[in-house]
């Protein structure tokens, strides 16, 4: 270990490689710790949906407030982009979200308290359609973090750890020509599992 991370000048660089797993043969020998699960830990490792999240200071909230109304509608509706900060897509209601109610901690007896009157709403998020080649790119005035690798870095990377690395000669720092960092601080609402393109319409 030592001697892989010796050109590396930051341990936030080392990545650790994991042995070989066939899937195959450890969903096999989980299968009989399954029926012992309880329903909540079944819930944990079972796929769900993708939850859009958003306090009622969001444009959204009074656009999917119906949702939740008394003729309940289970029908996806489609995302206005103009008020959604260009996210494009289908919300339909959250079975678990009750507007304006009291919020049970899913951690009772841990020091957590309920929110009375939640001022949040979840909805059910649906990607949009797939309708052509996907792009993806930048939003206009991102705010990109400084590099942290630089172009010795990227090399001994891409030599799978061959080659100079920082320390012994190696070029200039930097990305590549047209290389991006794509790690920025996001503000706002909670929009998870999705990439919001920046002319979606």
């Amino acid at each position: 270990m030592n001697d892989t991370l010796k050109f590396i000048t930051a341990f936030l660089l080392g990545v650790v490689l994991l042995p070989f797993i066939e899937e195959s043969r450890l969903l096999k020998a989980v299968e009989s710790v399954y029926p012992h699960l309880a329903e909540d830990e079944i819930a944990r490792n079972t796929l769900g949906s993708e939850i859009l999240c958003f306090s009622n200071k969001h444009k959204l909230y009074e656009e999917l407030c119906v949702l939740y109304s008394k003729r309940k509608n289970d029908k996806p509706v489609p995302l206005d982009p103009k008020i959604s900060d260009k996210l494009v897509g289908f919300a339909s209601r959250d079975p678990n979200c009750i507007p304006e109610s009291t919020f049970y901690t899913p951690l009772p007896g841990k020091n957590t308290r309920d929110i009375v009157n939640d001022r949040s709403l979840s909805v059910i998020y649906f990607l949009p359609t797939k309708t052509s080649v996907h792009k993806s790119i930048l939003l206009k005035h991102v705010k990109l973090d400084p590099p942290v690798l630089a172009r010795d870095d990227y090399d001994f990377v891409r030599g799978g750890g061959r080659g100079r690395g920082r320390g012994r000669g190696g070029g200039g720092g930097g990305f590549p020509r047209g290389g991006h960092s794509y790690h920025n601080n996001r503000d706002g609402p909670v929009f998870r599992g999705t990439h919001v393109p920046r002319d979606p319409w």
